[in-house]
């Protein structure tokens, strides 16, 4: 378990992120934040490192956006406000959009994370919100499947999903 002090650091991480999303209707919800559009949730979801300590948070950005109409044809039951980031049909991590296209985690330890708060901040202004604005809606999806880009996805999930969505064009 994480010393208190290293868990304020983090959860100053998570206000600073925060404030961004709240402002494009984003709610936080646990370590992560979800925005729904079009029947669609965007989540931008921060991932702890198995490699966090008590003296050190590790962590990264997961980002995703759920098809409302893909899930219930796959599961009518489950509703996409209850789906978490690994059922999304959409998976991405930050360090894809930024210009090095390299996995990307920060570390925080119970040293003031103000610095970190903020370049995770200014990422997801300039990076992450555009990123799921881009792909919230269900023909969002349909067009980037069509280029045989498939974030997160198998290509037979890739495959699936574009036929179902398609389909109902």
């Amino acid at each position: 378990m994480a010393q208190p002090n290293v868990e304020a650091q983090f959860k100053d991480v998570l206000n600073a992120a925060r404030t961004i999303l709240k402002d494009a209707g984003y709610t936080k919800r646990g370590t992560g934040f979800r925005g729904e559009k079009d029947g669609n949730i965007r989540i931008v979801d921060f991932q702890r490192s198995s490699e966090s300590s008590a003296s050190a948070i590790k962590f990264t950005v997961n980002l995703g956006v759920i098809s409302g109409e893909l899930l219930r044809r796959w599961d009518p039951e489950k509703a996409p406000s209850k789906e978490g980031i690994w059922g999304a049909h959409l998976r991405e991590r930050i360090g894809a959009l930024m210009p090095a296209n390299e996995d990307r985690w920060w570390t925080v330890t119970s040293s003031p994370a103000a610095a970190i708060g903020e370049e995770v901040a200014d990422l997801i202004a300039t990076l992450v919100i555009p990123f799921l604005q881009e792909h919230s809606r269900d023909s969002d999806l349909v067009a980037l499947w069509k280029t045989g880009r498939s974030p997160g996805l198998t290509e037979g999930q890739r495959v699936r999903n574009l036929a179902l969505l398609d389909e109902t064009r």
